[in-house]
């Protein structure tokens, strides 16, 4: 005679559904809106500096080559969309920049041996 299996959504000692695991990314867990993210504004702008450095210099390579970096640029500007916005990917919480930076610390630092 066999057992039959544990439902997966109950608990094993008191028979109860399990509570919800809190979420790791979100508005819940404080990330900003999707469209209102600078870290996915800011992909955007490398990724048309990507499609304008193909554009300026693969004519260069001769027609089939330029036709290849064009499709391939192409293709990476289509997945980049899809991870940023269609099905988007947790980037965790936007953390405010330091008190000081590397440059204000080393000039501080500079200013103070003269």
């Amino acid at each position: 005679m066999t057992r039959p299996a544990p439902d997966e959504g109950l608990s094993r000692r008191t028979g109860k559904p399990k509570p919800a695991a809190p979420r790791r990314y979100g508005r819940a867990a404080g990330e900003p809106p999707l469209l209102g993210d600078p870290r996915r504004w800011g992909s955007l702008i490398g990724v048309a500096g990507g499609m304008v450095f193909v554009a300026s210099y693969s004519s260069a390579l001769g027609p089939m080559a330029s036709m290849i970096a064009w499709t391939l640029g192409i293709a990476g500007v289509m997945a980049t969309l899809f991870f940023l916005y269609v099905r988007p990917v947790p980037l965790g919480l936007v953390l405010a920049p330091a008190r000081c930076s590397w440059w204000s610390t080393s000039a501080a630092s500079s200013a103070s041996s003269l």
